[in-house]
C-alpha cells in the first residue's frame, strides 16, 4: 500500500476533474454532501465548491478514485523559478527523506508572466545568474532585497511596473509529510469558530452589492485598469447592483480591501473544513493501492523507490 503527503493530496485535488461533473453545486447539496452548516456555501464560488466535494468525496472513499479523470503530467505554469511541472509523487514508507525536505520556490511576477514564456525564462535565467535563491537561503539576503534589485534593474531592462516594496517573493514549499492531526481535534471549538466567521462575513457583506461584490473577489491581485474594465461589465449587466461610475466613488482601494477581507475569510473556511474533513476520514492512517495511484498519474517517490529496490536485493 501507499500514502500520499497532505501537500500532494491538495493538488491532487486541484487537478483532478469528477468524470460525471457535478455542474452546479446548490445549497441543499453542500448541506447532504459537503457540509451541513448552509450558511457557508454562499463564502465559495463554483469551482472552490466542487473542489471541497472532491476532497470530502476523496478521504471518504479511496476507491472513489475511479470517479475522477486521469491526472497526467504537469506541464510547466510558469509561476515559479523552480518548479517547472512533472509527475505527484505518492510514498511508502514513513521514514522517507523526501518527507523532512521542505524547499523554497520563488514567486515569479504576475507582469512577467504576462508578457510571455520568453520572458518568464529570462527571468528565471536573471534570477538564477543573481544567485538570489544560495543567498537567501544562507540569510546574506531577504525577500526586500531582492524586490529592490527587480525594481532597480530587471524591470527597467525589460521596461516593467515597478512591484510593491513588500510583495513576496520567496514561498516555502511544505512536504507536510510529517503532519498529523491530534486524536482528541475539538469539534466544539471547530463549529464555534465557523459561527463567529459567519457572523463576521454577515457583517461584512450588508447589502446585495457588497454580497454580489464579494463573488468577484479574485480581482484583489488584478491591475487597476482591469478593475475599472470589470466594472464597467457589471454596470451593464447588474445596472441596479452597480453604477456607472460606481468604482470612482467606492474606491480602487476601498474595494481592494474588501476582497482581501473576504478571501482572508474564505480561506480560513476551507482550510478549517479540510482538516475537519483529514480528522473525521484519519488521513494521516489512510492507504492507497499503489497500482491505481499509477494508472492515475502519480509516480513513485524516488527515495522510497530505493529503499524497496535495497530491501528487495
Amino acid at each position: 500500500m501507499a500514502f500520499v503527503t497532505k501537500s500532494v493530496f491538495h493538488k491532487l485535488i486541484t487537478y483532478i476533474k469528477l468524470k460525471n461533473d457535478v455542474e452546479f453545486i446548490s445549497r441543499p447539496f453542500f448541506e447532504e454532501n459537503i457540509y451541513h452548516k448552509g450558511q457557508l456555501h454562499k463564502f465559495f464560488n463554483q469551482y472552490e465548491l466542487k473542489r471541497l466535494y472532491a476532497y470530502k468525496l476523496l478521504l471518504e472513499d479511496q476507491d472513489s478514485l475511479s470517479y475522477f479523470t486521469f491526472n497526467e503530467k504537469k506541464e510547466d505554469d510558469y509561476k515559479f523559478v523552480f518548479y517547472k511541472g512533472g509527475y505527484l509523487k505518492y510514498h511508502l514508507y514513513k521514514d522517507c527523506q523526501a518527507l523532512n525536505s521542505n524547499f523554497k520556490d520563488y514567486h515569479i511576477p504576475y507582469e512577467v508572466q504576462e508578457r510571455g514564456k520568453e520572458l518568464v525564462n529570462t527571468y528565471r535565467g536573471w534570477f538564477k545568474t543573481m544567485k538570489f535563491k544560495e543567498k537567501f537561503e544562507r540569510g546574506e539576503i531577504d525577500n526586500f532585497h531582492i524586490v529592490n534589485k527587480y525594481n532597480n534593474l530587471f524591470r527597467k531592462t525589460h521596461n516593467l511596473d515597478k512591484l510593491n516594496i513588500d510583495y513576496t517573493i520567496a514561498k516555502e514549499v511544505l512536504q507536510s509529510g510529517k503532519e498529523y492531526i491530534d486524536k482528541d481535534y475539538d469539534v466544539k471549538m471547530f463549529e464555534d469558530k465557523l459561527e463567529q466567521i459567519i457572523s463576521y462575513r454577515n457583517s461584512l457583506c450588508q447589502g446585495e452589492t457588497l454580497k454580489f461584490l464579494a463573488k468577484v473577489n479574485y480581482l484583489r491581485d488584478k491591475h487597476d485598469l482591469e478593475i475599472i474594465s470589470k466594472f464597467k461589465e457589471l454596470h451593464e449587466e447588474h445596472p441596479r447592483l452597480f453604477s456607472s461610475d460606481f468604482i470612482k466613488n467606492y474606491g480602487i482601494s476601498n474595494a481592494k480591501t474588501f476582497w482581501n477581507q473576504h478571501y482572508s475569510l474564505k480561506t480560513r473556511v476551507s482550510t478549517m473544513l479540510e482538516e475537519y474533513f483529514r480528522w473525521t476520514f484519519q488521513f494521516h492512517n489512510m492507504n492507497f493501492d499503489k497500482l491505481q495511484l499509477e494508472d492515475f498519474g502519480l509516480r513513485c517517490c524516488k527515495f522510497c523507490s530505493n529503499i524497496q529496490q535495497i530491501k528487495e536485493n
